[in-house]
């Protein structure tokens, strides 16, 4: 018997297949022409995801960039990138989550999964590293996980992704992660 995890990955690979992709492509800011990151790991392009299961005109939701199903930690990953500072992103990055899971949680339905609650849900915002140097320089580079809870948006981000009621339902993110380009390819290579 498959996992919900297993079984939500299965589901995706048949009916997403066309959506498949990679994080670089995935992490490109067209409005200046750059990558955010140049991993050649596949995952989902969720903004094509988003599309097609949501086609209705003058529906507003916001959607993560892609999604990743980490078989290693049995996790999925809800990534965004954005080539803004953190406290600029967090709004958008914040909606995002919250659609994201949604659509997820609508997509779930017609999988074969027991409980959608019981997988392991992660969000990672990768954010530009020059444009948050005051985060990604030296010391602090090497150290930001130990710096994270100082950080008034990371807090404001955790709080609003761990157990938030939305639509009716608790949201379950079990964590957030925040990544700078370099810190993303590191860990996505």
């Amino acid at each position: 018997m498959m996992s919900d995890f297993e079984e939500f990955n299965k589901f995706y690979l048949s009916n997403f297949s066309d959506a498949l992709d990679t994080f670089e492509n995935c992490s490109y800011d067209s409005s200046n022409n750059l990558y955010l990151c140049h991993s050649k790991i596949q995952c989902f392009n969720f903004d094509k995801i988003k599309d097609k299961v949501c086609p209705a005109p003058g529906l507003q939701l916001h959607s993560v960039d892609s999604i990743y199903f980490c078989y290693k930690k049995e996790t999925v990953y809800f990534v965004e990138f954005k080539n803004q500072k953190i406290e600029d992103a967090r709004k958008n990055f914040i909606e995002s989550c919250k659609d994201s899971y949604f659509i997820n949680r609508f997509i779930s339905t017609f999988a074969n999964i027991h409980d959608f609650k019981t997988i392991h849900l992660s969000s990672l915002l990768v954010v530009s590293e020059c444009k948050n140097s005051n985060y990604f320089v030296g010391e602090a580079k090497l150290k930001l996980s130990n710096k994270k809870n100082e950080l008034k948006d990371y807090q404001k981000i955790d709080r609003k992704l761990r157990g938030i009621s939305y639509l009716g339902e608790t949201l379950f993110y079990s964590e957030f992660k925040l990544f700078s380009e370099s810190q993303f390819d590191c860990m996505f290579n």
